[in-house]
């Protein structure tokens, strides 16, 4: 403490860094506060639980008012792209394509904006290769796509399980397009490591199964009936934390 008096530069510099850490902490606790609605929300989509649309409308319409896409703190951004997900999944392009088509771009645009903030998380580049696809099937994008989601988190569960699901969705061009990727994906997927995972996923459709037997024709069975392959497509998409 004498030193301190004897240096009033430290003691100066010392309430400079107290402050500093002082307003950080009540920008936190006031952005917590402001999408603690949200987040509530996002976590009962990401355990299964249905969710109304007009819940969602006022979820989306409350964050951007409240400048979501001007964060970049995954706590925020990540549990919004799960609404988003959720509120293009109870849209059907059959029925309405205009509304479906609008929560595309809405999704495409925030993920976009999300990957610029967390370039490394490769879920993230799995649910936009899924995005694209759901918009605009083209087969060398969406294998450079899944190409960077493998590179960014080749055995991450969540990753690894959206990239499953696209492969079953995926046109024959497309796959063949995705064919390195798909490979090291069954590899790991075929491995004594991803034993539960394996158990939680849908069977293989045709095309992805005849690179199955091509690449490992000992590989553990994925998934339980042959039918399986129509998937929970709104779990597959909205899991993303």
């Amino acid at each position: 403490m004498a030193g301190l008096r004897q240096n009033p530069i430290s003691v100066i510099l010392l309430g400079i860094l107290a402050c500093c850490v002082f307003i950080y902490a009540a920008d936190q606790v006031a952005r917590y506060a402001r999408y603690a609605d949200l987040q509530y929300w996002a976590r009962q989509i990401e355990k299964g639980k249905p969710v109304e649309t007009k819940t969602l409308d006022r979820l989306i319409s409350d964050s951007y008012k409240s400048n979501i896409d001007k964060e970049c703190q995954s706590a925020f951004v990540k549990p919004f792209l799960t609404v988003l997900l959720a509120n293009m999944d109870k849209h059907n392009p059959s029925v309405d394509y205009e509304r479906w088509f609008q929560a595309v771009q809405l999704t495409d645009t925030f993920l976009q904006h999300t990957l610029s903030c967390l370039p490394t998380d490769g879920n993230l580049w799995a649910r936009y290769a899924m995005i694209r696809q759901a918009s605009a099937e083209q087969p060398e994008e969406i294998s450079r796509l899944l190409s960077l989601s493998q590179a960014y988190s080749p055995a991450e569960e969540n990753a690894l399980s959206a990239r499953y699901f696209l492969y079953n969705r995926l046109t024959e061009a497309s796959l063949a397009s995705a064919a390195a990727p798909l490979e090291d994906d069954l590899k790991i997927l075929c491995s004594s490591m991803a034993e539960k995972l394996r158990s939680r996923l849908p069977a293989p459709n045709a095309r992805v199964s005849k690179v199955i037997e091509k690449l490992n024709p000992s590989c553990p069975a994925i998934g339980g009936s042959p039918d399986e392959h129509r998937f929970d497509r709104s779990r597959s998409l909205q899991t993303v934390f």
